[in-house]
């Protein structure tokens, strides 16, 4: 019984080891992440992903990208 006790708690120190390491791994890349963001203006990749896709387009495909809104005015007036 003694036996059966000392193991589990070396189990018990293992699993609290291994999630010790995954939660600082995990603040870690958290970190980087949070740097990373704070080099765009705090907008992160999305608004930096954006502005890199829209500097590969050519100016027509912006500006067909870019009618979905457009129309004459007196369309919707009718």
């Amino acid at each position: 019984m003694q036996e059966a006790a000392s193991e589990l708690d070396q189990d018990r120190e293992k699993r609290i080891a291994a999630i010790a390491e995954r939660e600082r791994v995990e603040k870690e890349e958290e970190e980087k992440a949070r740097a990373k963001s704070a080099k765009y203006g705090g907008k992160g990749d999305f608004v930096h992903g954006l502005h890199r896709k829209a500097g590969d387009m050519d100016i027509g495909e912006r500006m067909r990208r870019g009618r979905g809104g457009l129309g004459k005015q007196g369309e919707d007036e009718e």
